[in-house]
């Protein structure tokens, strides 16, 4: 519908009828008029297309689909009234489609996870770096910390289970999620925080009075619920680990990983505003043993938010939040390695973020349109962090001193800022382009900032199948009090970075479903963050207690790459995607350019889903070239040359996902199997020295998990 709105057609639509999850599946004769081919795209599913003007038409439901009753025709005014309530609703900004990569619900379902992430089927996406252990990621070479997370237009400054052992999950039930919008290049001034990409996670929107289900497996279990009472609509959900159960059944012992996570959306929607509160809180508790380190810690992340929603008429829509963000976080452990370090750590963390936004939409005419909104965010943060330790003769190259002791708290506040304004101008019917300012303010001691930044993109479709599309501008980063490193010994916040892209995407799309894509881009980043690193082996309980511990700190980074990759929906059934990456990702430091930790030069991946009524079968492979590494460092003077400087052997891991459906008189009961790294290829993260020679840190070995979910009311 988008897409026909580039095209003249402005066609207003609702969640509650066209929702995300919604597919394509009889596609438009291109032939026909743009209204008949949107009413070709309507019609099976129930709906169809109500005209205002030539240009102007909204969405109705039709007669019923198999699973809606059909209207009584002895209908009366009120009900007529309530029907035409549904269908006026707000619009969507007619940006273009080809910066983000979507990721249904179907997708994300049959994607082969660890125990059914949300965040994992990343993985499969080009531009996308992973570890493999780990459900963070990097895009298109920027670091972890440079993506914007957002569920239901709430930023999540921590989405992960686990976060000090390495963030193994993330922190959202996967069967909450309608939709994921992924964007790696292009990403509107609207969601700026971040300068590498966002992930917009998209809440499902009840369609039935009572619908929901038990999701039962390996790691965790979880059950959601949802529901709809004329203009009022809820979801849920509640998840629980059973990960410390499933470990008990292994003669070596990991210790007691847990965790739990809990969520709540009630939504009031009628004609003109619709008010939505929502509640997500997740919680962690661990007590976690390796051969020399063991480690305890609780922590809980809570966020309300309350947002209301206006239409001011067909062409003009307003939204208002207020949020509200609170951290806690504990933990505490050792490590005993008396050749390498020895030494304690003690931390707690308390943050608070309180932030009110406001944003405008608005459709001036058939070519233009405009967005604008502000926030402004106060921020607080009481930290302190205890921490002692002896290096050994094997970190001494590395650290130049015996021992190293800290006592440090933080106890600081302060607001940050950010107003924006983009428009979006269809020049032709070929022709795109849109333009966009940011402002983004910090006044939090030592940082008092006030900055502009600018973006442009442009979007021209040469044919109907080919769409080329060039963007370009500066992204600004600003760090939160939550992320100073204070168990590094950091006692400020770093002042914000800058990135100057510009990046090329040329779309080659068939109406066979065929779809070729390219794309190149150039990312130069001025005032890099520091970042502490461990420079043999990264996959350890306590990083910042092991003699490989080394703080990288920057005065520029750099990054390019090209990507390509092609997509096929075979049929209603079977789809399959390859896609190819190179990339080159540099930071400067020690007088020259050297590879940024997670760069992976060459990245090979391929998919498949298939699906029924009956079964469904997803199969992953990713094949890369392995992360920067470096050789243990036995004199002082050889650290700046060897950091880094060698590679881990290639990467390889092929997952596989398969379930049966079983059809109930109310429901359905689905039987599945993730199986991660199937051909159990033993994938080196990194090298332990304990004795001056390597010992190798494998990552994860085959890992199957057996599940079962039941689903009522859908």
């Amino acid at each position: 519908l988008d897409r026909y709105g580039e095209a003249g057609l402005n066609v207003v639509s609702t969640s509650r009828l066209v929702a995300p999850r919604l597919s394509v599946t009889q596609l438009p004769n291109p032939q026909d008029s743009l209204i008949d081919q949107v009413r070709t795209l309507l019609e099976p599913h129930g709906l169809g297309l109500e005209l205002v003007d030539n240009d102007n038409a909204y969405v109705k439901r039709l007669s019923a689909k198999v699973d809606v009753p059909i209207p009584d025709t002895r209908s009366t005014v009120q009900d007529r009234l309530i029907e035409e309530m549904v269908v006026t609703s707000h619009y969507q900004v007619r940006r273009n489609p080809d910066v983000r990569t979507p990721l249904d619900h179907e997708d994300l379902m049959t994607m082969p996870s660890l125990g059914r992430d949300t965040l994992r089927g990343l993985e499969a996406l080009p531009g996308v770096a992973s570890s493999g252990l780990s459900a963070r990621h990097q895009f298109r070479g920027g670091d972890e910390n440079e993506i914007l997370y957002r569920f239901d237009r709430i930023e999540l400054l921590e989405p992960f289970h686990l976060k000090n052992e390495q963030s193994l999950f993330s922190a959202i039930n996967v069967n909450v999620i309608d939709a994921a919008d992924i964007y790696m290049a292009g990403f509107p001034v609207s969601m700026g925080a971040r300068m590498s990409g966002v992930v917009d996670l998209l809440p499902t929107e009840p369609e039935v009075p009572f619908a929901g289900g038990v999701d039962l497996n390996l790691i965790t279990s979880s059950v959601d619920a949802r529901g709809v009472n004329g203009q009022w609509s809820w979801l849920g959900s509640a998840r629980r680990s059973v990960l410390h159960h499933t470990l008990d059944q292994f003669e070596t012992d990991y210790g007691e990983p847990r965790f739990h996570d809990e969520f709540l959306r009630i939504v009031h929607n009628n004609e003109r505003r619709a008010l939505v509160g929502g509640l997500l809180r997740s919680s962690d508790r661990i007590e976690v043993r390796d051969r020399s380190e063991q480690g305890a810690g609780r922590s809980q992340y809570e966020a309300a938010w309350l947002r209301a929603e206006y239409s001011h008429g067909p062409n003009l829509q307003s939204n208002w939040q207020l949020s509200s963000i609170g951290i806690t976080n504990q933990r505490s452990g050792s490590v005993d390695e008396p050749l390498f370090s020895v030494g304690s750590l003690r931390e707690r963390r308390k943050f608070e973020n309180v932030e009110i936004e406001n944003d405008w939409s608005w459709r001036l005419n058939n070519r233009f349109d405009l967005q604008a909104g502000w926030s402004f965010a106060h921020q607080s943060a009481d930290f302190r962090a205890l921490s002692e330790v002896t290096y050994g003769s094997l970190a001494l190259p590395i650290q130049g001193v015996a021992n190293a002791q800290q006592d440090i708290q933080i106890d600081r506040s302060g607001e940050s800022m950010v107003a924006f304004a983009a428009l979006i101008t269809r020049l032709t019917d070929k022709l795109t382009i849109e333009t966009g300012v940011r402002y983004d303010g910090q006044d939090i001691d030592p940082v008092h900032v006030n900055e502009i930044s600018g973006r442009i993109s442009v979007d021209y479709q040469f044919t109907p199948e080919l769409t080329l599309t060039l963007n370009a501008g500066r992204y600004t980063q600003q760090q939160h009090l939550y992320e100073i490193q204070i168990d590094d010994g950091k006692v400020e916040l770093d002042p914000p970075q800058h990135s100057d892209q510009i990046n090329l995407t040329a779309i080659w799309q068939t109406t066979k479903s065929t779809r070729l894509r390219l794309g190149l881009y150039y990312r130069d980043v001025d005032n890099p963050w520091s970042h502490f690193d461990n420079l043999y082996n990264r996959w350890v309980l306590l990083p910042e207690l092991q003699g490989d511990r080394f703080e990288i700190a920057p005065t520029g980074a750099r990054s390019s790459g090209l990507e390509l990759s092609f997509n096929q929906q075979v049929n209603d059934q079977l789809s399959w995607h390859a896609s190819y990456a190179h990339s080159k990702a540099q930071e400067y430091y020690f007088g020259e350019y050297r590879d940024r930790p997670w760069q992976q030069t060459h990245s090979y991946k391929a998919g498949l889903r298939w699906s029924s009524p009956r079964w469904r079968f997803g199969l992953n492979a990713t094949y890369r070239s392995g992360w920067p590494t470096t050789e243990f460092i036995a004199a002082a003077n050889t650290l700046p040359f060897a950091i880094y400087d060698d590679r881990l052997p290639k990467y390889f891991s092929l997952d596989v996902h398969i379930s049966r459906i079983v059809a109930l008189p109310r429901g359905s009961l689905e039987f599945y199997l993730d199986v991660m790294n199937v051909t159990d290829r033993e994938n080196i993260g990194g090298y332990d020295y304990y004795r001056s020679s390597p010992h190798e840190q494998k990552l994860l070995p085959v890992v199957p998990t057996l599940g079962v979910m039941w689903r009522w009311g859908s």
